[in-house]
């Protein structure tokens, strides 16, 4: 049976990854529009009213408080809570395809004994 903390993604990470997916959306409504994608972080550190340093903070790892997410959330037009929750239906960006290719290929190459060893690793990690 999974804890609360098995089952709860680290509401850090999940801020962090919602706004890396406003970004790229607001990034592809620019390409959409023809506009040219030249200062993209910049354009939208001033659409969520943030200064390009503090989104390249919080791009990086910073964690995003709840005023800022509040802020965030509204200036994108996302319900309160929205940076809180993790949507299935978000892309997986280009790292992540990559490292799940990878996975695939470390699992597919281990014999039984190791993939059992790879599985315990891998629970183990998500209990940190």
């Amino acid at each position: 049976m999974a804890t609360a903390s098995e089952s709860t993604p680290n509401i850090s990470v999940t801020r962090r990854l919602n706004l890396l997916a406003l970004l790229q959306e607001f990034a592809e409504e620019l390409v959409a529009s023809g506009t040219t994608t030249k200062g993209i972080d910049q354009a939208f550190a001033q659409r969520i009213q943030v200064s390009p340093s503090m989104l390249s903070q919080m791009k990086s790892g910073r964690p995003i408080g709840n005023k800022t997410a509040a802020q965030v959330e509204a200036l994108c037009k996302r319900p309160a809570g929205w940076l809180d929750i993790q949507h299935p239906d978000q892309k997986p960006s280009p790292a992540e395809d990559a490292f799940i290719e990878l996975a695939r290929k470390v699992w597919r190459a281990q014999n039984a004994k190791d993939k059992r060893v790879l599985s315990q690793r891998l629970r183990d990690f998500g209990k940190v």
